[in-house]
């Protein structure tokens, strides 16, 4: 792919690990009550607070770019936000790394959620939001890959 100029992108999911979590819940987010939470697609994520499983995601990332990807995604790389789970620490302000990222922002119809549209008022108002919140950059994503260049147009993103 390199020779005909395509620019390979290698996705990990990184806290979304069902297989992980259940190989060694101590690693899972938990319940409350200390079992291994599930989301809503019955699946168990690892707990991003424990060394171990960030470890874990880095070995992950060195083994796949060896083939040359030139660039590695972490996707699911976030604290999971619904009720029922207990994490090894609090999620706050306190405990989160100063990290800089870049994220994807939606460029499509949201047929899985709440199925609005994500036209130039909605991309323009992401674009703002990530330069709001000090992102070093963001990117488009639409799983056709149909992007309209007037949904960049006059945009004042930071």
């Amino acid at each position: 792919m390199k020779k005909r100029g395509i620019y390979t992108i290698a996705r990990i999911g990184v806290f979304k690990d069902n297989p992980l979590a259940h190989a060694k819940p101590d690693l899972a987010v938990k319940t409350t009550g200390g079992a291994v939470w599930l989301d809503n697609e019955n699946l168990a994520w690892v707990d991003p607070a424990k060394k171990e499983v960030r470890d874990c995601n880095i070995a992950v990332a060195e083994e796949t770019a060896l083939p040359g990807f030139d660039e590695i995604q972490f996707d699911c790389a976030r604290f999971q936000d619904a009720a029922g789970r207990a994490y090894s620490v609090q999620n706050n302000e306190e405990n989160t790394a100063n990290v800089c990222f870049s994220p994807w922002l939606n460029a499509f119809w949201d047929y899985a959620l709440d199925r609005r549209y994500f036209r130039r008022q909605q991309v323009q108002a992401q674009i703002s939001a990530a330069g709001q919140f000090g992102c070093a950059g963001w990117m488009l994503w639409n799983p056709q890959n149909i992007y309209s260049l007037n949904d960049l147009k006059k945009c004042n993103c930071r």
